[in-house]
């Protein structure tokens, strides 16, 4: 072994490559020049074999100081009788969390989902889940973490633009972030963890999103006039011209509670009868209207 001095950044920075220096004030610490960077080791004997453990390369988060009090945390758990190269190796081997977003999709999600639950999860993997946690082990998520990642999505730090087709892009939305995002991102998470639980990926009971906060959103109501819905205003029962049947009792209430979606088969509303061709063959758009609004903002569901 070559004579310990005490480590320096000094010394460090003028470290030539395969060069090689320890420390006189923890034993077994050390650090060597790669071809381009230095490394902070801690040479120890565990089990009877000589090992070389890596700490980190030389700059941020290493510092000479910060790898130091490392080596001494390190030669504790050897001390306690820890195998830190056994503990390390089997964290090596825990599946990421970008594994569990692939397994997610394809062994459930895809199964038991529609195609736009499945897509809005794979947007929600893309932009959020993967970039802010994919390299991290699935074990080793707490609810510390969740809440960061949570805060993090609300802030927009995963925004982006998107590539246009024309650019070459695949087109879509820009990613925003916000308070909406975070809420049906940990909901993805949840169950997420669930599965994982059931994988044998976590232990039993361990989901770190239970009991996380969501954010408060603002419930948007929707409401139509009958000029947009012209067989809610016939009250014929079999009516010739193809009405929706009988008449609707509380059709103020109808209007304000079953407005309208562009994902509703019936086009109009569910009456428990066979939808009148007038609803079905209507198409909507999101636009501005004096006949179409919410409670809280002026765009609504409009006709074409």
């Amino acid at each position: 072994m070559a004579a310990a001095v005490l480590l320096s950044k000094r010394l460090v920075d003028a470290l030539q490559p395969g060069e090689t220096l320890f420390d006189s004030t923890v034993k077994g610490f050390a650090v060597r020049r790669q071809m381009r960077h230095p490394v902070y080791m801690l040479k120890a004997r565990i089990n009877g074999r000589q090992r070389w453990i890596t700490i980190g390369r030389h700059g941020a988060p290493w510092t000479v100081e910060t790898a130091r009090k490392e080596a001494q945390r390190l030669w504790g758990q050897i001390h306690s009788g820890v195998n830190i190269v056994a503990v390390r190796e089997a964290k090596r081997n825990q599946p990421t969390m970008e594994e569990l977003c692939e397994r997610f999709l394809e062994e459930h999600s895809r199964q038991h989902n529609k195609p736009a639950t499945v897509l809005g999860y794979e947007r929600n993997n893309r932009n959020h889940i993967v970039p802010l946690l994919g390299d991290r082990t699935v074990a080793e998520i707490t609810r510390t973490d969740i809440e960061e990642f949570k805060r993090k999505i609300r802030d927009g730090i995963t925004s982006k633009r998107t590539k246009r087709r024309r650019e070459g892009g695949t087109g879509g939305l820009d990613v925003r972030g916000g308070p909406g995002a975070a809420n049906r991102t940990l909901g993805q998470l949840s169950k997420m963890f669930n599965l994982a639980e059931v994988w044998g990926w976590r232990p039993e009971n361990s989901n770190p999103v239970r009991k996380v906060i969501r954010y408060k959103e603002r419930k948007l109501e929707r409401f139509r006039r009958a000029l947009f819905n012209p067989c809610l205003m016939e009250a014929r029962v079999g009516s010739q011209n193809g009405g929706c049947g009988q008449l609707i009792p509380d059709l103020k209430h109808l209007l304000c509670k079953h407005a309208c979606k562009p994902s509703d088969q019936h086009g109009a509303a569910r009456l428990g009868s066979q939808p009148c061709r007038r609803c079905t063959s209507m198409r909507w758009k999101r636009r501005r209207s004096p006949g179409c609004w919410t409670s809280s903002t002026s765009i609504g569901w409009a006709r074409k």
